[in-house]
């Protein structure tokens, strides 16, 4: 939420202004769809490793975070379930919510209500059929599929409708953010195992650890791949900094 909020709500007025008054004349507006594209790699860059995050702690956040007074042992393995099929969603969620601003800003509000509906509908779909079979888990594979499905179709209709898109910047791109989520990712799981064996921190330790830990070697990642968007990003955090603390320099 704070990643996806505080990048959106800072592209909406900058998407606003480059977009033409029609939704028609988005392919005559080339400084929109490079906003557009910058703003999605921005968010997957940041978004990325949360995800990792998510998926493989699953189980000790919810150990962390909840297991005491009435919630017991047993609730842990279906609760961290729970969180790790909400969190395959979070990619597709935080540019979601950059669709939608970017509908917004060309003056559309219809399409993502339409797709909204059509999205309820998908949730039903899967809501009532899987719910029996694997209980409260069919609700929450539900709401993934009616985000994932609002995310993609909503960005394939914007992809239609901004007109030719290179792919060469977004395919390079989307090849070393791979690269940077493999690694992230052989970390986290070293780093699990290794504390595990030594059986000397306690849960809340031993999850500050690996989660600082992954986040130092994917910053390092994007560092050695040389990201164009994570230098930005840095430089912009340092120039914040600099603005309210004037030390920070």
């Amino acid at each position: 939420g704070v990643v996806v909020a505080a990048v959106t709500l800072a592209t909406l007025p900058l998407l606003s202004r480059a977009a033409p008054e029609r939704f028609a004349d988005l392919p005559r507006s080339p400084e929109f769809r490079r906003l557009l594209g910058l703003t999605t790699r921005y968010l997957l860059l940041l978004i990325v490793p949360v995800t990792i995050l998510m998926i493989g702690l699953a189980e000790p956040i919810i150990r962390v975070v909840y297991l005491r007074g009435e919630f017991v042992e047993a609730s842990v393995q279906p609760t961290a379930l729970a969180l790790l099929i909400y969190s395959l969603q979070l990619p597709l969620v935080a540019l979601d919510q950059l669709f939608i601003f970017a509908y917004y800003s060309a003056r559309n509000t219809r399409t993502p209500v339409l797709v909204g509906v059509v999205g309820g509908l998908v949730y039903l779909a899967v809501a009532i059929p899987a719910v029996g079979p694997v209980g409260f888990h069919g609700l929450v594979w539900a709401n993934t599929a009616q985000n994932a499905f609002h995310a993609v179709v909503l960005g394939l209709l914007l992809w239609r409708a901004v007109g030719t898109v290179s792919l060469r910047p977004h395919f390079g791109f989307g090849l070393k953010l791979a690269g940077a989520a493999v690694i992230t990712i052989g970390a986290m799981v070293a780093l699990s195992e290794f504390l595990r064996s030594t059986g000397y921190l306690s849960e809340f330790p031993a999850l500050i650890l690996v989660t600082a830990g992954s986040l130092a070697v994917y910053a390092s990642a994007t560092r050695a791949f040389r990201f164009q968007e994570a230098r930005d990003l840095t430089d912009r955090l340092r120039t914040l900094l600099g603005r309210y603390l004037p030390g920070s320099r």
